[in-house]
């Protein structure tokens, strides 16, 4: 086969691949429902109300008040809807907009050019990417109260530095500046912690070519909202039910994370890290010789270690235990837009290794959507049956054992325990005061 054929049938396979990906979250998303700690948010919109009820979570819980007031009026919008896929959409345009921008600063930066539709191809590609190498896409895409805290979270980071790097200065774009930072310092920590790393590697390769302006507003604003987080009382009273930190501890369970994060995307992970790090060889306009030196592989790799390091230390730290899966969400965004220029630093792959890729892409995306398609709609279906059984027999009983729900798939399942005590059933009990010991078989 001709060279610049195959070339071009692979460019558009996996332009398709990442389409498709696209379609694949929306169809998730329709089918998606309310889960665990989400019930939490509809308790506090039906008994507080947006604002105060960010202000029972502060004092006494959460102190992240600015994801509170965020997703609290979204979820409150989402109770009229049967299904979550506003959410998904949210997110994917969020992250899709986040991308086509940082295309913009790439090609100021590298000197390249790219059409409208190329951007956009590339800002949807990267968006699969971040998807497919995401390990737990329940906790990470579908579970809104866990994906907005991390995930949407770590994409307004990302978003925000498009602004602060770009050359263009102007009253509405210092608005955008000013409202992200507060965001971000009223979200997570490894959020804050996500920030502060791109911002020290800001002023380490950029100060230069930055403006004080925009630097010295977003640092003023962000600190001043992670004052806040960080003073409010639910931080003490959360930290008062963990264990004594231990830094021994800490240690023994970051090195039990890191295996078994090499070990899932050994199982896992590994198709979305190879298929989409060979797609931006077939899609990068980006040339070896016009990247700087901190953009090469070695470079980013260290950059890397040292982020999961940051981000994953602390809440082994604080925890005594292995860190949660749900604060990677930084960390997958960093190497989905590392792949992009690891791509253009490794061999590039001969035109049949290409071609195969982005066939098997195409092939593996397609198979995702069908057999998700038959998983999340029998998942979707029993939820909404137990659903309506629980609130049409909570007059009529004391205690509902209830049947366990068919496999979630992609999603977070919103599956209660067999103990009437756990917190996910009293979760589901108290956002529907509901009386009654409630619990599966």
């Amino acid at each position: 086969m001709n060279r610049s054929i195959a070339d071009t049938i692979a460019r558009i396979l996996f332009i398709v691949s990442g389409y498709l990906t696209i379609f694949l979250i929306l169809v998730l998303g329709y089918f998606n429902r309310f889960a665990s700690d989400d019930f939490t948010l509809l308790y506090l919109l039906n008994n507080y109300g947006v604002w105060d009820g960010m202000l029972a979570m502060y004092h006494n819980w959460s102190t992240y008040w600015a994801f509170y007031l965020i997703i609290l009026p979204f979820v409150k919008l989402l109770i009229y809807v049967n299904n979550l896929l506003p959410y998904s959409i949210l997110l994917v345009a969020t992250t899709v907009i986040t991308f086509y921008r940082l295309f913009i600063v790439l090609e100021s930066e590298l000197n390249f050019e790219l059409s409208k539709a190329k951007k956009i191809h590339s800002a949807i590609f990267l968006t699969a990417s971040f998807f497919w190498i995401s390990l737990d896409k329940g906790q990470s895409w579908f579970w809104i109260f866990c994906s907005t805290e991390y995930t949407w979270s770590a994409i307004i980071v990302v978003l925000l530095f498009t602004f602060l790097i770009e050359a263009k200065n102007s009253a509405w774009r210092l608005a955008v500046i000013a409202l992200l930072s507060i965001i971000i310092g009223g979200s997570a920590v490894p959020v804050f912690i996500f920030y502060c790393f791109l911002m020290g590697l800001l002023l380490l390769f950029y100060k230069n070519k930055i403006s004080i302006t925009k630097i010295g507003l977003s640092l003023v604003l962000f600190s001043i909202s992670v004052a806040i987080t960080i003073l409010g009382e639910g931080s003490g009273k959360r930290q008062q039910m963990l264990p004594s930190p231990s830094i021994v501890i800490a240690v023994k369970m970051l090195t039990i994370h890191a295996l078994q994060i090499t070990k899932a995307y050994w199982q896992i992970g590994i198709i979305g890290l190879f298929c989409t790090l060979i797609g931006w060889q077939s899609i990068s306009p980006i040339k070896n010789n016009l990247t700087p030196v901190y953009f090469k592989s070695n470079y980013l790799f260290a950059f890397l270690l040292i982020l999961i390091f940051l981000v994953t230390f602390p809440a082994a730290y604080l925890l005594s235990d292995v860190p949660p899966m749900r604060i990677w969400g930084c960390i997958y965004i960093s190497l989905a837009i590392s792949l992009v220029l690891f791509s253009i630093s490794i061999k590039k792959q001969n035109k049949i290794v290409r071609l195969t890729a982005a066939i098997f892409f195409v092939l593996f995306v397609c198979y995702n959507i069908i057999t998700q398609f038959v998983i999340v709609k029998k998942y979707s279906a029993a939820y909404d049956s137990r659903m309506n059984y629980i609130l049409m027999e909570s007059k009529n009983t004391k205690t509902l054992l209830l049947e366990p729900l068919p496999p979630a798939g992609m999603l977070y399942s919103a599956e209660i325990n067999t103990d009437s005590t756990h917190f996910t059933n009293r979760q589901l009990k108290m956002t529907y005061q509901i009386d009654l010991n409630l619990k599966r078989k």
